[in-house]
């Protein structure tokens, strides 16, 4: 990566000087940030934004040493949440406090929308649908296989229950194994992966956002469903406890708990009250 990025670096500080490099994960591209920020005598940041920090330091000790050493060259460290700026510092390798910079999202696209039901209409759900929304990678450390298995349960005992997963990856044979039992063909809607210009609708059209991933930084996918007024369904893990606060902004559930997923979706599904408390506080918190 360095041998990739360097020349091109040099050239064009040379035409325009930079002030600092930022190194996007804590991982190949800080080291090559690194490289880069020695070799133009310029400050290097690292942005730890997930598995990065909280998965792959304790893989083995290689891993481990390079994140130390890492840490130890970067002027500044940045968190995309508290949990990871907490993980980087505990190393105490960094030269400076981790700093902590929560990621924004463009409020024009993710916004709410007041009347869904032409949205609706346009993809093919009724007006009274109560609809779960899931966007990211569908891999099994996304904890998609424990969705389809709650959703399974949940199809079959609520009717006016649907769902939509947004994204692509191995573990969307979970969901197109599910799709095609019983009558869930048109109940189940996977989009694969998609513009993220067309992002927002999936999300707007939408009444709760269910996200039961195994490790995570901060989604981004779980701020920008709570800019468009979701209550969130999810796992207690990484940052995501930083955004959703159990009973206030949505739910949460332990990581690969099929029941307890299972349980908070069906309180969503089955109170509207209880929806619309947790949307309006969603939004708010997000916002501030």
């Amino acid at each position: 990566m360095t041998k990739a990025v360097l020349p091109v670096a040099e050239k064009l500080h040379n035409q325009q000087p930079f002030d600092a490099v930022l190194g996007v994960a804590i991982g190949p591209s800080a080291q090559a940030a690194i490289a880069v920020g020695h070799k133009l005598a310029l400050p290097v940041a690292g942005l730890g934004i997930g598995t990065d920090v909280m998965v792959y330091p304790d893989l083995n000790p290689k891993f481990s040493k390079r994140f130390d050493d890492i840490l130890e060259q970067l002027d500044l460290p940045i968190g995309v949440s508290q949990v990871i700026c907490d993980r980087m510092e505990s190393t105490r390798k960094s030269k400076r406090k981790p700093f902590l910079n929560y990621l924004g999202r463009d409020i024009n696209l993710f916004r709410p929308i007041e009347d869904k039901t032409k949205l609706r209409t346009s993809l093919g759900f009724k007006k009274d649908d109560v609809i779960g929304v899931y966007v990211g990678a569908l891999s099994y450390a996304k904890g998609i296989k424990e969705l389809a298995e709650a959703s399974r349960n949940l199809l079959e005992k609520h009717p006016s229950f649907k769902l939509i997963c947004v994204g692509s990856g191995s573990a969307d044979v979970e969901l197109k194994t599910l799709k095609t039992e019983k009558d869930n063909g048109d109940r189940l809607l996977l989009p694969g992966l998609v513009s993220p210009i067309d992002v927002p609708k999936y999300l707007q059209v939408a009444d709760f956002m269910v996200f039961p991933s195994y490790s995570e930084g901060m989604p981004q996918s779980v701020l920008e469903a709570m800019n468009c007024g979701l209550p969130v369904v999810a796992t207690s893990v990484g940052g995501i406890p930083e955004a959703i606060i159990d009973g206030k902004t949505g739910l949460l559930v332990e990581a690969k708990d099929v029941k307890q997923l299972e349980t908070a979706m069906e309180k969503l599904i089955s109170d509207q009250v209880l929806r619309e408390t947790l949307a309006v506080e969603s939004a708010a918190y997000v916002e501030s």
